[in-house]
């Protein structure tokens, strides 16, 4: 290994030093993007979660009315056929 001046060794180590200020950097700024994304595919999970939600409403709104209608027919029918043994 040749010898190296002091001022090339502090060369070495402010380059050495700027490199890692840098790898900070960007790593602070992937973590940042990387949070933001992570915010957003968040938001598109919860108006999924919401959409679902709706629809589960929708489907129990429709199954209940379905029923109540079977129900009130079966009611109107036995009503109508009823018939007293004289």
């Amino acid at each position: 290994m040749k010898d190296l001046a002091e001022t090339d060794v502090v060369k070495l180590l402010m380059d050495l030093s700027y490199q890692a200020a840098m790898i900070a950097v960007d790593i602070e700024t992937d973590k940042a993007a990387g949070m933001e994304r992570l915010g957003t595919e968040f938001e598109q999970l919860d108006d999924l979660l919401a959409e679902i939600d709706e629809q589960m409403f929708n489907f129990n709104f429709a199954r209940q009315a379905m029923l109540s209608a079977r129900v009130a027919k079966r009611t109107q029918y036995h009503h109508s056929t009823h018939k007293t043994v004289q």
